[in-house]
């Protein structure tokens, strides 16, 4: 803590927050503008990549024009000329992680209300990002944060699974794909290494409000053969908590095939209402 990082050691370092498979997250205080910010560094496998760099820079230039309400701003790429480190300064969001906000109901199950609420708001952050051409492609209740008047925050926006998904290139094994920590939320076609598009978003989507609804996921295996097989192949299971009409809404969302799901986020929203 306290050592000073980015252009003209413009950051001070306050504490860790996180170290992820991909790279490590810190707390720290921007002395120009005297506000707090959330530094991301970027693995040296990217880094190290000529024309992996190349896209993400590419990408930044998009992501960074994302400007919504349930959106976390990323504010600039940098690099670190003392620690030879690129970073990725963002918004900092103060608030609870939704993966902690479900520990507090019983058996983790949301009520039907609370957890539509959520989406909605997700779903105008997604549509908002795909108008830009934008996907997420690593929606999951750890990257949801909630704050203190409730709104909604979903955080890595585009280049957070860029990152990812350079490095899980770097390492073709599927031990690489398990340590993503992320595959629960994964659509069929990206198990299969198929190019993602829009539908893999709402897949994620429908994934989630399964999970907040039921208190478990529609899918779960700690072998990642298995959890493949099962995303790939079964149907999903009709939950005892919705009706018929609601039960539709989560198979059309989870449909095998992204042509099968919904054309946009706020379609499935408007079908749950």
């Amino acid at each position: 803590t306290g050592s000073k990082v980015g252009n003209d050691e413009r950051y001070i370092i306050r504490q860790k927050l996180g170290q992820g498979a991909f790279g490590a997250v810190y707390l720290a205080e921007d002395s120009i503008t005297d506000t707090t910010v959330a530094i991301k560094t970027i693995p040296p496998e990217v880094t190290r990549d000529k024309e992996e760099m190349a896209d993400l820079k590419r990408n930044y230039k998009l992501v960074h024009k994302l400007k919504h309400p349930h959106i976390a701003a990323l504010n600039t790429l940098e690099f670190d000329k003392q620690s030879n480190e690129h970073l990725l300064i963002m918004e900092y969001v103060q608030g609870e992680s939704l993966k902690a906000c479900r520990k507090k109901y019983p058996e983790r199950k949301m009520p039907i209300d609370d957890a539509v609420k959520i989406v909605k708001q997700l779903a105008s952050a997604i549509d908002f990002a795909h108008q830009q051409s934008i996907l997420h492609r690593d929606i999951k209740p750890e990257n949801i944060i909630i704050t203190a008047n409730e709104q909604i925050k979903l955080l890595d926006f585009g280049l957070a699974s860029e990152i990812r998904s350079t490095v899980l290139k770097k390492s073709t094994t599927l031990d690489a794909l398990a340590s993503a920590g992320t595959r629960v939320y994964m659509a069929p076609e990206q198990f299969l290494g198929r190019p993602a598009t829009k539908a893999v978003d709402y897949y994620a989507l429908g994934v989630l409000f399964y999970e907040l609804v039921s208190g478990h996921l529609p899918f779960d295996s700690n072998d990642v053969g298995i959890l493949r097989d099962a995303v790939c192949n079964v149907d999903v299971e009709k939950l005892e908590e919705l009706n018929k009409a609601q039960n539709q809404i989560i198979i059309k969302a989870l449909a095998k095939k992204p042509t099968d799901r919904y054309k946009t986020a706020k379609e499935f929203v408007r079908s749950e209402e």
